[in-house]
């Protein structure tokens, strides 16, 4: 354990140098079996399995915290070259199961939060979920994938509304009572918005999905919902406040609510 710590030591100096990237990662690719160009596609593999990959499948519980947590400061680094071939390279599958895994979710999370970690590879790492978000966001450490996914830069506000909508399979009107403005739910029927929140459990996870409540008063004739107090809500999935301007804007921030 010990030498795995000056390991990442030495890793993490390096990405503050880059002139020292070169040759760490030349040593680092000799000894983890990935220095030819037959074998470099191993790298990622053997590295977070402190070379306990076989070469062709993956097993997850062969994933060690030390390799892990080397990855995650190589993705930090500027020469990347390699990593990148070894994220193209990944199936679907192998995504999804690295995803769902305590220790290798991280690396994910460290890969949709680098900087130097091309788009394309991004949107590579985000297609095997597109079919099936539920399932990542309802995993204990899937979800905390889906959170570092939905703060990337690729998932602007077009983007997380488009999401938004898919998760939630209700028809949003607003003669249900039901309305989504900006990334938050509001119900002026007190029964439907406690299904709500118990239905959809798993958005505490997504930073500007909230259910709120509020009474018919709380309307303009014109429909629009007028600015009310926090203790007017019924409940909350998150914690957050939200006021409607007169217009209709939504302005939220952060606060304890019930």
């Amino acid at each position: 354990n010990s030498r795995w710590g000056v390991a990442e030591a030495v890793l993490r100096c390096a990405a503050k140098h880059e002139e020292l990237q070169e040759p760490v990662l030349k040593e680092l690719r000799r000894y983890f079996r990935a220095e030819k160009a037959s074998n470099k596609l191993n790298f990622i593999n053997n590295v977070i399995t402190l070379n306990s990959y076989d070469g062709a499948n993956l097993k997850m519980e062969r994933c060690d915290l030390h390799g892990c947590l080397l990855m995650e400061i190589l993705l930090s680094f500027k020469k990347i070259k390699t990593l990148r071939a070894c994220f193209e390279a990944l199936s679907p599958e192998d995504i999804v199961r690295l995803a769902k895994n305590n220790r290798t979710s991280h690396v994910l999370q460290a890969a949709f939060k680098s900087s130097t970690l091309g788009d394309d590879i991004k949107e590579k790492l985000i297609a095997p979920f597109e079919s099936d978000w539920g399932s990542l966001i309802s995993d204990v450490y899937g979800s905390h994938v889906f959170e570092t996914i939905w703060d990337c830069s690729l998932f602007n506000v077009n983007r997380r509304q488009t999401l938004m909508k898919k998760l939630v399979p209700i028809h949003i009107t607003e003669n249900l009572g039901v309305v989504f403005r900006n990334g938050i739910f509001f119900c002026n029927d007190k029964e439907l918005a406690v299904h709500c929140i118990h239905q959809y459990w798993f958005f505490p996870v997504v930073p500007t999905a909230y259910f709120f409540y509020y009474p018919d008063t709380f309307l303009t004739e014109t429909g629009k919902m007028r600015n009310f107090r926090p203790q007017e809500w019924c409940r909350s999935i998150a914690i957050g406040i939200c006021t409607i301007s007169t217009s209709g804007e939504v302005h939220s921030f952060q606060m304890t609510c019930d």
